[in-house]
């Protein structure tokens, strides 16, 4: 996964910084009313899968013991195609899904390839197995797992146990992709969104 840009440094800290108090990204949360806390959700390393796991695990834990009476909290992890696609990632990612009972919610966001054209769905076999794996186990271990920025792959992910996805009208409500070049400046298309066939049109 990237390092975050400047900007997106400058917009939300917290993915730039390893030091930012877990109680100070609550609160940032609080003020804002969300409904439903996130740890930090900084990106997992393949390179040290258990070390990556137990630090946000870890981090999770913090935030658990630092919430108020009737809040809700979801572990948010980021990580590459490689965690669902590579055997020995996606099993080192499910016995984790395993172990860690005191997270009843996982909210999990993977960075698709960026030559994936906009608007499109992944068409890598490996990727659909690995989220379908992932949906079943947490729906079979009792616990929810939301996939923001998935589009209609989400919505697939449904009818394999996933509690929930993340959609909308822009290509980055529908993909967490890597970025692109950029769009050269082109007009923005007029889109409306058709509910009975769940996508742009």
């Amino acid at each position: 996964v990237d390092d975050p840009s400047d900007r997106a440094s400058r917009r939300a800290p917290y993915l730039a910084s390893a030091t930012m108090p877990v109680t100070d990204l609550l609160d940032m949360q609080r003020e804002r009313g969300a409904n439903l806390l996130l740890t930090s959700g900084r990106a997992l390393d393949p390179g040290d899968p258990q070390g990556s796991l137990d630090a946000v695990c870890a981090e999770g834990d913090k935030a658990l013991a630092a919430l108020k009476g009737g809040e809700r909290l979801a572990l948010n992890l980021t990580m590459s195609t490689a965690w669902l696609t590579r055997p020995k990632l996606r099993d080192t990612l499910l016995a984790q899904v395993l172990d860690q009972e005191q997270f009843d919610t996982w909210y999990v966001r993977v960075q698709w390839r960026g030559s994936l054209p906009h608007y499109a769905q992944p068409p890598d076999k490996d990727l659909l197995y690995g989220y379908r794996r992932l949906a079943e186990l947490t729906a079979d271990e009792g616990r929810r797992l939301l996939l923001p920025q998935t589009g209609l792959t989400g919505w697939l992910m449904l009818a394999f146990g996933a509690a929930g996805f993340g959609t909308g009208l822009s290509s980055t409500d529908q993909a967490f992709r890597v970025p692109g070049k950029g769009g050269g400046g082109k007009p923005r298309i007029e889109r409306y969104f058709e509910r009975q066939l769940l996508h742009t049109i």
